[in-house]
């Protein structure tokens, strides 16, 4: 994410213009080349044009005749609230277990927990919702990581937990956050 905002603070200082949350409706095609985007009802001419569209890369090119080999495939990811550093580096599972073909997490420089899921079988699209399936991970990484933190936000965290694994059925949360995450606390 830091890269992406480095570029960004580059880019508008040598002039780009950047129209976060417009929809691109069309492009344009002049002499083979871009010299135009739609969004919506306006037009903006261009010298030049850069797809950095991400999952929706693929769709963009269309958009130009271009049948670009991007396939974005989604992920779950959960975070936490900032939290006092405790974990070094990217913890990787590559354990197969039934719906992920692994789990990871690392804590960010502002102290967040990222945590997330690569579904088995892949899911394939440039969807946005979340999967109910995952929020029961993510709220046993909360325990978990309540768990870890002293005093009463760590109580808070892993109650805050509790409550919603309790109402899925979830009847020992902690041994639920030790078969999610087997290890994790020797580490800590």
């Amino acid at each position: 994410m830091l890269a992406v905002y480095a570029f960004c603070r580059r880019a508008r200082a040598l002039g780009a213009e950047f129209l976060f949350g417009s929809t691109v409706t069309g492009l344009e095609i002049s002499r083979g080349a871009v010299s135009a985007v739609r969004t919506g009802d306006s037009v903006f001419p261009c010298g030049a044009f850069v797809n950095c569209a991400g999952s929706s890369a693929r769709s963009i090119g269309a958009m130009a005749g271009l049948d670009l080999a991007v396939q974005p495939d989604m992920h779950e990811a959960g975070v936490t609230e900032p939290v006092k550093r405790f974990l070094g580096p990217m913890v990787v599972d590559m354990r197969r277990a039934p719906g992920s073909a692994n789990y990871y997490f690392y804590q960010h420089d502002t102290g967040q927990v990222v945590f997330c899921i690569t579904p088995d079988p892949p899911l394939l699209g440039e969807s946005t919702a979340e999967t109910s399936g995952f929020l029961l991970l993510a709220e046993a990484g909360r325990w978990f990581l309540g768990e870890s933190v002293s005093g009463r936000r760590g109580e808070e965290m892993r109650m805050r937990a509790h409550r919603w694994l309790a109402d899925q059925g979830v009847q020992n949360p902690a041994r639920l956050a030790h078969m999610v995450a087997p290890g994790f606390r020797k580490n800590l």
